[in-house]
C-alpha cells in the first residue's frame, strides 16, 4: 500500500488514496503526503495500525469482491462496526438532544430514564439500533460512559465558545453567586468580548461551586477558571460583579486584588444593580411609601394565600367585568421590578375594593376572616395610600424601560451612560415642573373618588392640638394647602430618586472609560490622553494614535460623515474592514472601551437554567455534571451545531475496547 512520489519527495497511501471520499482518511497520506523523515518508519507503522487505515482497507477489499475466508471475515466485523456505529451516533445525539432541552437524563431506574425512553423510540424505527439495545454485551448507556459523553459534548460547546474569544484577545469577565438547592454557593462566569465586526458578545463559560466566599477564594476561583480556557489575564480589560464588599471592596475586594497585578481591569459594579438600589434608597425610607407598599403586599398575601379565597375573588372580578390581569407579589429583592404587581394591583383597585366588603360583611364567613377584610379595606380607602401606589407606579414607569434597555448583551458603557442622562433629565423635568405635580394630584383625587377612596386630608399634628384641615372643593381654594402638601411629596421622591441615581453612578473607573470616549472623539484633553497612554500601553502606540485621529477626520471629512457618538464610530467600522487595518490603533481602543461590562446580567441569566436542571429530584448530580447540562442548555444554539462526526471519533480514539466496537 506504500507508494513514494520522487518529484514531491513524499510517500503515499494508496488505499487511503483510494478512500479519499471517506470521512475518517487521514489526509497527511492520501493528499498531502508523508515527508517526515525523521520519524519515517514509526509513521508508516503508525499509518499501518491507524483506524481509518484499516478501515479503508476492508472497505477496498469488500469492494474488490476478495472472496478469501480473513476477508470475508474483515467483511463481517466492518459490516458490525458499521451498525455500531449507527447505535452510538444515536447515542450521541440523544444525550445531546436531553442536555439541550434541560431534560433529565436519568429516571427513578435506568429502565425508566428519558435516555432509555427515547433511544427505545428510536429502535421502533432503525434495526441497528434495536439490535443494539437487545444485545446481551454492553450498550455503553452506563451512568459512567454517559458522563463520559457529556463531558465531551459539554467541552465540545465551551470550544466553540472560546476560540472566538482568544481570536477578539480583548475580553472582560462577569460573575455572580447564587445558593441552588444542595446549598451550595455556585459561581457563574461569563466572558465579554468584541468580534471583529464590533458586535458585542457575551458568553458562560463555567459554573463553578465556591469552597468558600472570601475574596482571596473566589479571587483564586476566578483566576485558575480563566486560565484554564487558555486566555491570558493581561488581555483583560474589565470586570463586572454585584455591590458585595467580597466583590467590590476596594482595598481587599476581588477587583482591588485584580487590579493590583492588572491596573487595565476596569471594574463596573452592576448598572442595572445599582439603579434598582438607587430605586430602593429614594422609597423604603419614605414612611408614607413604605406603608402604601406593606398595605398592597398583605392585601394581595390575604388573597393568594387561600384556595378557596382566591376562587372567590376570581368569581367576583368574572362578575364585574374586571380586568382577567392576576395580582401578583411585589418582587423581595428588585424594586424595579415591582412594577408589574402594581399595575395589575391599581387595574383592579375598585374590585378589590367592593371585594374586600363584600367579604367582611358576609356573615357566612368566619369572624377572623372578616376582620382581616375589613382591616384592609379601611386601609386602602385611605387617600395616601392610594397616592402613593399612583406615584410609585409612576416612578417605576419612568424607570421600567431604562432598566430593561441595560440589561441587554450588546449594549455599551457609552450608551447605558446616555440612558442614565436622559433618565436624569425625565427626573428633574418632574422636579422643576410644579404644575405637572399639581395636576397629577387633581387626576389622583379625581379618580380615588369614583372608587369611593375618602377625600386627601392633612395628617395630624404632632404635641399641642392643631386645627384638622380637610379638602372639600378645590374651586373655593379651601384645599389648597392639600394641593401643595401633596404635589411636594411628589416632587420630592423625584428628587430623591434623581440624586440616588447621581450617587451611585459615581464610579471611580468610570472617569476611565469618560476618558476613553473622549479619545476616540477626538475630544479630549492633555489629562485623558495621558492616562489613557499610561493605563493601555502595551495597547496602542501614542504617536501612532495622533496620526490616526488626524486621519479619521480627513476620511469622515471626504466621506461626509458626521462621528457624534461612540455608537456612529462603531457602526462606521464596522461597515468598512479596512479601516480597523488602517488605524489599528483606534480599532483596538474602540473594542477595549466596547469590552468593559455594563451589568451582571448574563451571569444572573444562567442562574434560571441552573434552578430547572438542579431541581429537587437532581440534586445529588456531580459539579462537573452540572457545569456540562447547564452549559449545553443555555448555549442551544452552538450545541445545535456540532458536527458530531469528529466529536464521537475523538470519544472512539480515548480507548481501544471502543476502536475496536465501532
Amino acid at each position: 500500500w506504500l507508494s513514494y512520489d520522487v518529484g514531491k519527495d513524499k510517500a503515499f497511501c494508496t488505499i487511503c488514496k483510494w478512500a479519499v471520499t471517506n470521512k475518517h482518511v487521514l489526509l497527511t497520506w492520501a493528499i498531502d503526503g508523508y515527508s517526515n523523515w525523521k520519524k519515517g518508519k514509526s509513521g508508516v507503522v503508525k499509518h499501518n495500525e491507524s483506524k481509518s487505515h484499516r478501515d479503508n482497507a476492508t472497505t477496498k477489499n469488500v469492494c474488490d469482491g476478495r472472496s478469501s475466508t480473513s476477508l470475508l471475515v474483515s467483511k463481517k466485523s466492518y459490516t458490525k462496526m458499521q451498525q455500531n456505529r449507527k447505535a452510538l451516533d444515536a447515542i450521541f445525539s440523544t444525550m445531546l438532544l436531553l442536555a439541550r432541552q434541560g431534560l433529565a437524563v436519568r429516571g427513578h431506574t435506568d429502565e425508566r430514564s428519558n435516555l432509555h425512553a427515547v433511544m427505545g423510540l428510536l429502535a421502533k424505527y432503525n434495526l441497528d439500533i434495536s439490535r443494539w439495545l437487545n444485545q446481551s454485551s454492553f450498550t455503553w448507556l452506563s451512568h459512567g460512559t454517559t458522563n463520559e459523553i457529556l463531558d465531551t459534548l459539554g467541552s465540545s460547546v465551551l470550544n466553540e465558545i472560546v476560540n472566538p474569544i482568544k481570536k477578539a484577545k480583548y475580553f472582560s469577565i462577569i460573575a455572580d453567586e447564587t445558593t441552588d438547592l444542595s446549598v451550595s454557593t455556585q459561581l457563574s462566569l461569563c466572558i465579554r468580548f468584541v468580534n471583529c465586526d464590533f458586535t458585542v458578545n457575551e458568553h458562560l463559560v463555567d459554573l463553578a461551586v465556591c469552597p468558600s466566599t472570601t475574596a482571596e477564594s473566589l479571587h483564586q476561583l476566578l483566576t485558575k477558571a480563566v486560565i484554564s480556557l487558555g486566555l491570558d489575564l493581561s488581555d483583560c480589560r474589565g470586570q463586572g460583579y454585584d455591590g458585595a464588599a467580597t466583590m467590590s471592596g476596594m482595598v481587599s475586594g476581588v477587583q482591588a486584588r485584580f487590579k493590583q497585578t492588572y491596573p487595565a481591569m476596569l471594574f463596573v459594579h452592576c448598572i442595572g444593580h445599582q439603579l434598582n438600589l438607587a430605586v430602593q434608597d429614594s422609597l423604603k425610607y419614605l414612611r408614607q411609601g413604605t406603608h402604601a407598599l406593606s398595605i398592597l403586599e398583605n392585601t394581595v398575601n390575604f388573597i393568594n394565600a387561600s384556595p378557596k379565597r382566591l376562587n372567590n375573588f376570581r368569581e367576583f372580578k368574572a362578575s364585574s367585568d374586571a380586568t382577567s390581569t392576576s395580582l401578583r407579589p411585589l418582587c423581595p429583592t428588585r424594586w424595579v421590578m415591582r412594577l408589574p404587581a402594581i399595575d395589575a394591583f391599581l387595574k383592579q383597585f375598585s374590585v378589590v375594593l367592593d371585594w374586600l366588603e363584600t367579604i367582611s360583611s358576609d356573615t357566612t364567613i368566619d369572624p377572623v376572616t372578616r376582620n382581616k377584610a375589613s382591616s384592609h379595606l379601611m386601609s386602602l380607602e385611605k387617600f395616601e395610600v392610594y397616592f402613593m401606589l399612583r406615584i410609585f407606579q409612576k416612578l417605576l414607569t419612568i424607570i421600567n424601560p431604562i432598566h430593561v434597555a441595560i440589561q441587554k448583551r450588546g449594549i455599551s458603557i457609552g450608551q447605558v451612560r446616555s440612558l442614565i442622562e436622559q433618565l436624569l433629565s425625565t427626573l428633574f423635568a418632574s422636579v422643576e415642573d410644579r404644575q405637572q405635580a399639581i395636576d397629577f394630584f387633581l387626576v389622583c383625587e379625581r379618580s380615588a373618588a369614583q372608587m369611593g377612596v375618602q377625600t386627601p386630608v392633612l395628617p395630624r399634628g404632632v404635641g399641642r392640638r392643631t386645627a384638622r384641615i380637610q379638602a372639600t372643593n378645590h374651586d373655593d381654594g379651601t384645599g389648597g394647602s392639600i394641593i401643595e402638601l401633596y404635589s411636594t411629596l411628589h416632587c420630592n421622591i423625584f428628587q430623591k430618586a434623581a440624586a440616588a441615581i447621581i450617587s451611585r453612578y459615581c464610579m471611580p473607573d468610570l472617569a476611565v472609560v469618560s476618558y476613553i470616549e473622549e479619545v476616540l472623539l477626538h475630544k479630549h484633553s492633555d489629562e485623558a490622553m495621558a492616562k489613557i497612554c499610561t493605563l493601555y500601553q502595551q495597547d496602542f502606540n501614542a504617536a501612532h494614535l495622533h496620526v490616526e485621529q488626524v486621519q479619521l477626520k480627513s476620511y469622515t471629512a471626504h466621506k461626509n460623515l458626521s462621528i457624534s457618538g461612540i455608537e456612529d464610530l462603531r457602526s462606521l467600522f464596522a461597515s468598512n474592514e479596512s479601516l480597523a487595518i488602517m488605524m489599528p490603533n483606534i480599532s483596538n481602543l474602540l473594542k477595549i472601551y466596547m469590552t468593559i461590562p455594563c451589568t451582571t446580567c448574563e451571569a444572573e441569566r444562567c442562574f434560571s437554567t441552573l434552578r430547572r436542571i438542579k431541581n429537587y429530584l437532581r440534586t445529588t448530580m456531580t459539579q462537573n455534571r452540572l457545569k456540562n447540562l447547564v452549559l449545553l442548555n443555555v448555549h442551544q444554539a452552538e450545541a445545535a451545531h456540532l458536527n458530531l462526526v469528529p466529536i464521537v471519533n475523538s470519544w472512539i480514539d480515548q480507548a481501544t475496547v471502543r476502536k475496536n466496537t465501532f
